[in-house]
């Protein structure tokens, strides 16, 4: 299975295995099969992504999951720094996320001066990777943030900053997402080499342009079959599909 109408057409038989009605007088639009297809297939990613703690390393199970994701890895390096005036955590840097991220992985922030000085080597024209001191992130929970930001009694030394991710102000109306690094007073941070899992991308058997929608699925086809089995699950637990089975007259 490769094509999106290969996809199509056995969603449609199982669908129709399990209800005769959905081969002609319930038919299902190529719109309303899509539709699934494409949103389990971002339910599989979420699944794959939160199993990475569960599995250990070096397993099948393991490379398996790597192998699924592996072309929806990219990485990125976030440069612009927003000011966000309404934000009372000291040493917090605001970056943009890209249109098309999805899930978090790691990333590294390069820093130009840090609790142990300034490098006389670097250049603050900032050209190039090398003239940067570069450090790996880890990760906070927004309910843990209080626990490592400075504040007017306490100056803390962080060894590495910190990312967290919100969708910044409450007033805000975009949709925009954000990759807030959280670092200590000593510290400088010109931008964030990014680490993500992309979005993927839509496919269908129309409006395909190869570029935002393909006439394929992305992933690889070891999975197809889980995709499938995946999306007819999630229609047959929509309330449509089970209104529209027919229940037994009752006496």
């Amino acid at each position: 299975m490769k094509t999106a109408r290969e996809f199509q057409v056995e969603f449609e038989r199982r669908i129709v295995l399990m209800n005769p009605d959905f081969e002609i007088k319930e038919k299902l639009t190529s719109d309303t099969i899509f539709s699934f297809l494409n949103a389990y297939v971002e339910r599989f990613v979420r699944l794959n992504y939160l199993q990475e703690d569960q599995v250990g390393d070096n397993t099948r199970a393991q490379k398996k999951n790597a192998d699924a994701l592996k072309g929806l890895i990219v990485r990125t390096v976030l440069t612009e720094k927003l000011n966000d005036y309404n934000n009372t955590d000291q040493s917090t840097d605001k970056f943009i996320l890209p249109d098309d991220y999805f899930l978090y992985i790691r990333s590294n922030s390069y820093i130009n001066s840090s609790y142990k000085g300034t490098s006389d080597n670097i250049d603050y024209a900032g050209n190039t990777p090398e003239h940067y001191h570069i450090t790996p992130n880890k990760t906070i929970s927004e309910d843990d943030i209080e626990k490592i930001i400075s504040t007017y009694y306490n100056k803390v030394i962080l060894r590495n900053p910190y990312v967290a991710l919100n969708a910044g102000q409450a007033s805000d109306t975009s949709e925009q997402t954000y990759l807030n690094v959280i670092h200590d007073t000593y510290t400088n941070i010109e931008k964030v080499d990014l680490v993500y899992y992309r979005k993927p991308k839509k496919f269908n058997v129309i409006g395909v342009d190869g570029v935002n929608v393909l006439d394929h699925c992305e992933l690889p086809e070891n999975v197809h079959m889980e995709i499938v089995e995946g999306a007819v699950e999630m229609f047959i637990t929509e309330a449509k599909y089970r209104l529209s089975v027919k229940q037994p007259n009752q006496s």
